[in-house]
């Protein structure tokens, strides 16, 4: 079931993988907030370190509760060609 996120605001922390400085905290884009899907776009200062990355969904509901994602997105950035 879809977690309704109306009047809230989701995040997502992102740093390397083995490091615990957060290289960038993005905010996230609520298209229809019943359906509790999200869209992050990931800047060029989040994507110039390259290497493995995860990031951490945070859900801050309009009372000011959070809730975390348990798991964390792993991703790896490279270098472009040429």
């Amino acid at each position: 079931v879809a977690l309704d996120v109306t009047g809230g605001s989701v995040r997502m922390r992102v740093r390397q993988v083995g490091r615990t400085s957060i290289i960038d905290t993005l905010l996230g884009t609520v298209p229809n907030e019943s359906e509790g899907k999200v869209t992050f776009v990931f800047d060029s200062d989040t994507l110039s370190t390259t290497g493995v990355l995860e990031g951490e969904i945070e859900f801050t509901d309009s009372a000011s509760r959070t809730q975390t994602v348990v798991d964390l997105i792993k991703f790896k950035v490279r270098s472009q060609f040429g």
